[in-house]
């Protein structure tokens, strides 16, 4: 534990012996507009307006001449080719981002993922292989459960790694690594572009580990020519997304079928379409294989 002593134009900080502690400076750049409604008439379809910004400015921050670079995650080519395993820990709506990347870490880096709850994480009795990879991810960067259960990786002498929103954080500060997702605050209760920018984080991490692992090489388009303009794809959700919202009331019945790589979206939907378009039923399942 730790606490501070804020005077004007200064902040010291002590443990609790009294002792100074000595803290890195570091600068948080968003501003008062950025937790403004902007003329919006809510925040959240304020930032469901900034999804492709937020998805942009994350692909932009490892992207460098048209590849993946992550060098400001730290992590090199070395530790990724000896990993065998890759464990995502989170909760709530990045937990479901930790669905979705599952699929896409195991089909394109062909490498087994798990995905935990990070309540259940922290206090299940499991081994965990010294060549496996934790990656947990949070928005705020303070989940309780998530920054015990990073806490726990890091006692067993596991590589961690963050994806998180804020600079600073308790998590940023105590993981290996850390993916810095871009998304600007998010005010609304229900997320928007912060799933939008941590799921992109997790598709630039399997193309890199697929790149690295040589599952993908640098002749396959599709990953180097597609990942920067998916902010500029995102730019036709709004009007879908209001097209939904104000469906006719007496329509209470919503059915999303999905499989594969889609499906773990409609667990996060029945989190979100129920309470924000109050409708009262919802169907989701999984359709066969075909």
């Amino acid at each position: 534990l730790e606490f501070a002593k804020l005077t004007p134009g200064e902040a010291h900080f002590y443990d609790l012996n009294g002792d100074e502690i000595e803290k890195q400076t570091t600068e948080i750049k968003w501003d008062a507009e950025a937790a403004e409604k902007g003329g919006f008439e809510h925040f959240m379809m304020k930032e469901i307006h900034e999804q492709p910004k937020a998805v942009q400015d994350t692909l932009n921050s490892v992207i460098k001449n048209g590849a993946i670079d992550l060098s400001s995650v730290e992590i090199t080519e070395d530790e990724i080719k000896n990993f065998e395993q890759i464990y995502i820990v989170a909760c709530g709506s990045a937990w479901h981002v930790g669905m979705a990347a599952q699929y896409v870490l195991e089909d394109m880096a062909d490498i087994p993922v798990r995905v935990e709850l990070a309540s259940e994480f922290r206090y299940r009795k499991m081994p965990l292989n010294q060549k496996t990879l934790v990656i947990v991810v949070s928005q705020s960067g303070e989940t309780a459960d998530t920054l015990a259960a990073l806490r726990l990786a890091k006692e067993k002498g596991i590589t961690t790694m963050a994806i998180v929103n804020v600079v600073g954080s308790s998590i940023a500060r105590e993981a290996d690594k850390v993916f810095y997702t871009l998304a600007g605050p998010e005010i609304s209760v229900a997320t928007t572009k912060a799933y939008s920018a941590q799921l992109v984080a997790m598709y630039c991490l399997a193309v890199q580990f697929a790149k690295v692992r040589e599952k993908i090489t640098e002749e396959q388009p599709n990953h180097r020519t597609y990942l920067p303009h998916v902010g500029w794809y995102i730019r036709f959700w709004p009007p879908i997304l209001l097209l939904h919202a104000y469906l006719p009331a007496h329509r209470v019945h919503y059915l999303l079928p999905l499989q594969n790589r889609p499906f773990p979206v409609s667990p996060l939907s029945v989190n979100k379409i129920l309470p924000d378009a109050h409708l009262p039923h919802y169907l989701q399942f999984r359709t066969p294989g075909g």
